[in-house]
């Protein structure tokens, strides 16, 4: 961790970068000690968002400088420094009375658990930004459920309870001490809980039985064979099933079996593509499920209401995307401007490196909502395997080549 100052000096002595992949790339987090022993100012970057769209805003700015970051890694010219500025109260540099400094989050993330998806890195935040619950598959079950329940009631701008009995009068609510504006449910490419919920969900192995080439990856349902050695909780099942409904069946309803041809490997391209399908609609309803557990709360104002939104994190440009238009916009920075992979037709921009993306949006509404972004997604991928070319770059970008 560097001084604002020493950052300063190191980047006056640093020479400028001349060609791609020169020079040093730095992901920093500083804070300024020139204000010691006083308490410094409150960094303007380190404000919380006055409101859901604003805490957006933030975290796809964050999520958008990170892929930059990732790009210029990558061999892109003049590589520049990724800075979060930190702010001692929040990592306990200034003592309180109390002790630990207090916790105030502007956004909840429901994540997965997948140690490839680091929260706070992907979305350039530090400390005292985000709340965190963790899951595999980034279900909503009963433990999360109470995570949400917890960063609510403590940080949102919540009405003040009326006292129950005779009581002092309780002092007015100050909402600059509530900041939590979001909660985001956060999917991942290559989910590990959701590839599993696929292999395992009973309609695909009856379907997959009339098909000539069997998936290859490993057996269908030798997942749920561990429960009885070593869960016997039932805690795999339950799960798997929480994403099996409505996730993985809406998926196979919108890409059935054959839909992509019945050729020697379309059976493993064919699964590869329902296993995407499923780990964007299962981010999508485990939004829709958060919606209705803030909607149990009364806000202060309209203002200061907690939103939620959802998106999926793709390690292969390092962006956060949401919805159908979107689906499969990636480029690799390392490939030359006119390397996008037009998997699925994407006009050409779209994915690079500063170009802004739908990086997380409000969930559909109801299973008619959902069912309508799987067909949107499924489309897009039918429609590029219509041809020998299009099966290729298909297999290609779920990475089976």
């Amino acid at each position: 961790m560097m001084t604002k100052n020493a950052v300063e000096a190191q980047k006056a002595a640093e020479p400028a970068a001349t060609g791609t992949g020169s020079g040093t790339i730095e992901l920093i987090y500083s804070f300024d000690r020139s204000q010691l022993p006083k308490q410094p100012k409150q960094d303007p970057s380190r404000k919380k968002p006055d409101n859901a769209d604003d805490a957006v805003k933030k975290l796809c700015k964050g999520n958008e400088k990170f892929a930059d970051f990732i790009a210029q890694c990558k061999g892109h010219d003049k590589p520049r420094p990724v800075e979060v500025p930190l702010a001692l109260r929040e990592i306990g540099g200034i003592p309180k009375p109390s002790g630990f400094p207090a916790q105030l989050p502007f956004a909840a993330v429901l994540g997965c658990v997948d140690a490839r998806a680091p929260v706070e890195l992907l979305f350039t935040q530090g400390f005292d930004d985000l709340y965190i619950s963790r899951i595999a598959g980034n279900t909503l079950g009963p433990d999360c459920s109470g995570s949400l329940h917890y960063s609510l009631l403590s940080f949102a701008a919540l009405k003040p309870q009326k006292p129950k009995g005779p009581t002092k009068p309780t002092p007015s609510v100050d909402l600059t001490k509530k900041p939590l504006r979001l909660i985001v449910a956060l999917g991942h490419s290559d989910c590990g809980a959701v590839t599993a919920a696929v292999l395992t969900f009973a309609k695909l192995k009856e379907d997959l039985e009339e098909v000539t080439d069997p998936p290859k990856l490993f057996e269908l349902e030798e997942l749920l064979d561990l429960e009885g050695d070593y869960l016997p909780d039932d805690s795999v099942t339950g799960l798997l099933t929480r994403i099996h409904h409505p996730a993985v069946a809406a998926a196979l309803d919108a890409l059935p079996v054959g839909s992509l041809g019945t050729e020697t490997g379309s059976t493993d391209l064919h699964i590869a593509a329902l296993i995407d399908l499923a780990i964007y609609l299962n981010a999508a309803w485990s939004a829709n499920q958060i919606v209705s557990l803030v909607q149990q709360y009364d806000y202060a104002d309209a203002d200061v209401a907690v939103g939620v939104r959802y998106g999926v994190f793709d390690p292969r440009d390092c962006r956060v995307r949401a919805g159908s238009e979107n689906y499969g916009d990636t480029k690799d920075a390392s490939d030359s401007t006119d390397g996008l992979l037009k998997s699925f037709g994407v006009a050409p921009g779209a994915g690079q490196p500063g170009v802004s993306v739908a990086c997380l949006l409000p969930p559909p509404a109801d299973l008619a909502g959902l069912r309508k972004l799987a067909t949107e997604i499924a489309d897009k991928i039918k429609a590029r395997g219509k041809t020998k070319e299009g099966l290729r770059d298909l297999a290609k970008h779920f990475n089976l080549q």
